[in-house]
């Protein structure tokens, strides 16, 4: 391969690998500090596990994350910009600002008291449990973290058990054309669809 190809491919790499990064940093979801919105420590690990996948500079980190802001965050990590000279600053200094205060006990509350929403994955279920968990680590032991994804997924199969049950009953019923019995109709009216 002559010296022209070489630098060629290394170019279209690094077209592909900038590209790469765009598409993930799409993933990243817009910041606005509102109330409602996501907790800025699970927006920062999020920005923080793409950005160490993608080895940025500080610099860089500190002009995508702007891109990832909106509204009046927006404004304050602009006026703010010339104050950050490292990420390490930036990501302090947003912490900071718009880091909502929650009690010890509300987030033992909030981890114990987690359920599966009826069209969640458990996969997206676990996910939350541990992002839970980041949140009230100080409050809550690795034995307790246990107990609760065990019994969640104790729950979860004990549930898939008996949701099978019920459609081999009801289809065991329908080929019997026994549609009277009351166990069917109990079957048929809180099967899910």
């Amino acid at each position: 391969m002559s010296f022209m190809q070489e630098i060629e491919t290394d170019s279209m790499g690094t077209r592909q690998l900038h590209s790469s990064q765009k598409e993930a940093m799409k993933k990243i979801i817009e910041f606005s500090g509102e109330f409602n919105e996501t907790d800025i420590d699970e927006w920062l690990f999020d920005l923080n596990n793409l950005f160490s996948l993608m080895k940025l500079k500080d610099e860089t980190k500190i002009l995508e994350t702007m891109g990832k802001l909106t509204g009046p965050t927006l404004r304050w990590y602009q006026e703010n910009l010339r104050s950050f000279t490292k990420w390490d600053d930036a990501e302090k200094a947003l912490r900071d600002r718009f880091k909502e205060f929650t009690s010890g006990s509300q987030l033992m509350h909030e981890f114990f008291q987690r359920y599966q929403d009826e069209n969640q994955s458990i996969t997206s279920f676990y996910e939350n449990v541990i992002r839970k968990y980041r949140k009230a680590r100080q409050f809550i032991t690795e034995q307790q973290v246990i107990t609760v994804v065990r019994f969640i997924s104790f729950y979860s199969k004990y549930i898939f058990n008996v949701n099978q049950k019920q459609e081999a009953f009801l289809f065991y019923q329908q080929k019997q054309k026994k549609f009277t019995t009351t166990t069917f109709i109990h079957f048929s009216i809180n099967r899910k669809r």
